[in-house]
């Protein structure tokens, strides 16, 4: 018989005062595979920050494993490390099997695993090898390998209680690096580049994922999106990403387009100990959609460094609730914080001069921002600096017929809401500011127009390169 002893560290409720450690003893005998579980004090583990925040953030655990619950190693589901096999029909019967069992928890061993389109099932819990790597698999141009919804959408068709993380909080590995950079340099949707994402959860209630770093290589989309159901919702109970906790995960060369996560649709879900080197680490954008909208959405210890935004909030044309943030940092970061005015919903004229929002109990509280000469720049954005910075623009070739601009951080925190909703940002810290180190920049206190951005970016000597 052979014995394999988990252990997962468990970060504690503000009521608790010590860490409390899970001994998850495994016994791998394929008939009769379950936890067992032992709860004892955290001595001797490593000491984890407490979660306490200033801010009225709730401590959302997502969805936690039932004691005695089966277990599944990837080997006895036919899985094995292959480096160009696509197994994700092997995924999807492992999952399956689980889900007609009544849940269970699947043990992904150490190697390299090429996946695409693989759907979770109510009560199952995918549990990581920290030297598993995953691989996208693409369908046409695009791939997204897990998927946290049902396959239709229906009244009734949502999943609960499921989650992927990594064994003892230990963080596996997301490859991109072999897919070729976004191109879409100006923001003007050609890219050609393959869109993909790790993850994407909509019809879904208590989730967890956790415990990752996703190797990227400026690729089109963020690597975890939150979306909502495209089809008549009006008395549903669920229709988009609600009960949630997404923490302990890393991306590395993000394009400044995307990031680590982009919110479209989400209720009661935190974001937590998540950063990203380069792009937008926590995105809380409502691109369009039927019914997109963010409500009673969290982030905590967010973080990047020589990207484009640590949090960004863009409305477009939704109205959403509130959002509270709370200790946010960016090194050599364009706008360590980054609020957006929304826009005039088209497709409703009762809506006109409406303009998207978020709620005005909205709130970012502890920034920390490092002045850098790096930072990725967004065309559009180019307005927003002082002419002396111009000559320290860049161009960067990131791969073929790929590039992207660097340049001077901007400021800690930049508000271009217009005045058209509000949202409180307090607390800032910063270093090696020249501009706008220890206040909010305001749309209204740039001398130059949104629209000049295109006009200065044409006198830049590397537009003619």
């Amino acid at each position: 018989m052979n014995n394999i002893n988990l252990k997962m560290t468990i970060i504690p409720s503000v009521a608790k005062v010590k860490q409390v450690v899970l001994f998850l003893s495994v016994s791998c005998v394929l008939s009769c595979n379950r936890y067992v579980a032992d709860w004892g004090d955290a001595s001797g583990q490593e000491e984890k920050e407490v979660f306490s925040p200033t801010l009225n953030i709730p401590d959302i655990s997502g969805t936690e494993i039932p004691l005695y619950t089966i277990l599944r190693t990837s080997e006895s589901y036919g899985l094995e490390s292959n480096a160009t096999k696509d197994q994700s029909s092997a995924f999807q019967s492992a999952i399956d099997d689980l889900s007609s069992k009544g849940g269970g928890v699947l043990l992904i061993s150490k190697g390299t695993y090429c996946l695409n389109n693989v759907y979770m099932k109510s009560d199952v819990h995918i549990m990581v090898e920290k030297d598993v790597v995953f691989k996208p698999v693409l369908s046409g141009n695009k791939s997204i390998m897990f998927i946290f919804s049902t396959v239709d959408e229906t009244v009734d068709g949502y999943i609960s209680n499921v989650s992927i993380s990594g064994v003892g909080g230990e963080r596996f590995t997301v490859d991109f690096t072999g897919f070729h950079p976004d191109n879409d340099y100006s923001c003007e949707s050609s890219s050609t580049a393959p869109s993909l994402r790790f993850i994407r959860c909509c019809m879904v209630k208590n989730f967890l994922i956790s415990d990752f770093n996703v190797l990227d290589n400026y690729t089109k989309h963020s690597a975890i999106e939150l979306n909502c159901a495209n089809v008549d919702v009006e008395g549903w109970e669920l229709s988009r990403p609600t009960d949630g906790l997404v923490e302990n995960c890393y991306i590395d060369k993000a394009d400044w387009g995307y990031g680590l996560v982009q919110a479209h649709a989400a209720h009661n879900v935190l974001f937590r100990d998540i950063s990203g080197v380069g792009g937008v680490t926590l995105r809380f954008e409502t691109g369009y959609g039927k019914n997109i909208g963010l409500f009673d959405v969290y982030g905590y210890n967010v973080s990047v460094s020589d990207g484009r935004s640590a949090v960004l909030l863009s409305p477009h044309v939704s109205h959403n609730g509130k959002v509270l943030v709370e200790k946010v940092t960016g090194i050599n970061t364009a706008l360590t914080v980054s609020i957006e005015e929304g826009f005039d919903d088209e497709r409703d004229p009762s809506k006109e001069g409406i303009k998207g929002s978020f709620s005005d109990e909205s709130v970012i509280y502890d920034i920390y921002a490092e002045y850098g000469e790096k930072s990725q720049i967004r065309i559009p954005d180019i307005y927003l600096y002082e002419p002396e910075y111009y000559p320290l623009f860049k161009k960067e070739v990131i791969g073929e017929s790929a590039r992207q601009y660097t340049g001077p951080s901007i400021a800690p925190a930049f508000d271009g809401s217009n005045k058209t909703y509000s949202v409180k940002i307090e607390n800032i810290k910063s270093k090696g500011f020249k501009y706008h180190s220890d206040k909010i920049l305001y749309e209204e206190d740039i001398e130059r127009e949104r629209s000049d951005s295109w006009k200065i970016y044409r006198t830049l000597p590397f537009y003619y390169e």
